[in-house]
């Protein structure tokens, strides 16, 4: 029983010894706690706003070039529009207060609709069709002189210019007749401005011309017998000629039988014939 009593007094005296030791790390540890629970809230907070300013600017700083892609660099604090060198196909880290403008750099086609007058200031409707694509080396004074709108701008504009000009110094029948020839005149007067404005116009094709209902019946009609016009002269030309060969056939039949006649009158070709004849 005494063993027992002293037992409890010595652990009740150790309890005593360790409690100062415990009352002066607590409010450390309590401290410590905090200032953890503090930095980890700030850190969700910054990686919070990183992450959300890396989504939200990543189509600016992270750009790709596809194929059959070109782009021009824009530095802001650094001469501006880069002109001379154009940024090939690849995936580019661009800081975000500069910027990569991307272009097509392949052949492309645009349909439109226009009305325009011809010579006797009749009205037609044509739909056009243009091929182009920028100059590659250019594209960088392409987006800096001219802009991403060039189409609208330049291309549209200069070929229904030429049209105007070209379909308005021409009758409506030649245009109906010859829609080749009118758009070969165009792509050449629209090539001289479209290499001033650093793209490059492959081709111009009239795809069709729509006249007023009467009137193309009319050309029609016209055409047709144009047609068999030139057919009738086509079949009297291939006579004429057949008359001329049968002629020069006949009279080399002639000259032969004039020339035999001739030798069989002659006394030594005679009996040389008999002599022939004996043989055999």
């Amino acid at each position: 029983m005494t063993d027992t009593t002293n037992n409890d007094a010595e652990a009740t005296a150790d309890d005593k010894r360790k409690q100062p030791e415990r009352d002066i790390w607590s409010p450390r540890k309590r401290k410590l706690v905090r200032w953890s629970r503090a930095l980890s809230t700030r850190l969700l907070w910054v990686v919070g706003v990183i992450l959300f300013a890396l989504i939200y600017f990543w189509p600016s700083i992270f750009v790709t070039i596809h194929s059959g892609e070109v782009g021009v660099m824009y530095r802001r604090f650094d001469g501006g529009t880069v002109t001379d060198k154009p940024v090939p196909e690849g995936f580019y880290y661009v800081p975000p207060w500069d910027k990569i403008h991307v272009y097509n750099a392949r052949i492309q086609e645009y349909h439109y609709s226009m009305t325009t007058l011809t010579l006797e200031g009749i009205a037609i409707e044509l739909e056009v069709s243009v091929r182009w694509r920028p100059v590659y080396e250019l594209v960088g004074l392409l987006h800096k002189n001219v802009g991403p709108d060039y189409k609208e701008k330049v291309i549209q504009p200069e070929i229904e210019s030429a049209l105007r000009r070209i379909i308005g110094s021409h009758p409506v029948e030649k245009i109906y007749r010859d829609a080749t020839t009118v758009a070969a005149r165009v792509l050449e007067r629209s090539l001289e401005k479209a290499q001033q404005n650093y793209l490059e116009i492959d081709e111009v094709l009239i795809r069709s011309v729509k006249l007023p209902e009467k009137l193309q019946a009319q050309i029609t009609a016209k055409m047709v017998e144009k047609e068999r016009l030139e057919t009738y002269e086509f079949r009297k030309r291939v006579a004429e000629e057949e008359v001329a060969r049968l002629k020069t056939e006949a009279k080399g039949v002639k000259q032969y039988n004039e020339i035999v006649a001739k030798s069989l009158k002659d006394p030594n070709v005679l009996q040389w014939q008999s002599v022939i004849a004996t043989k055999e």
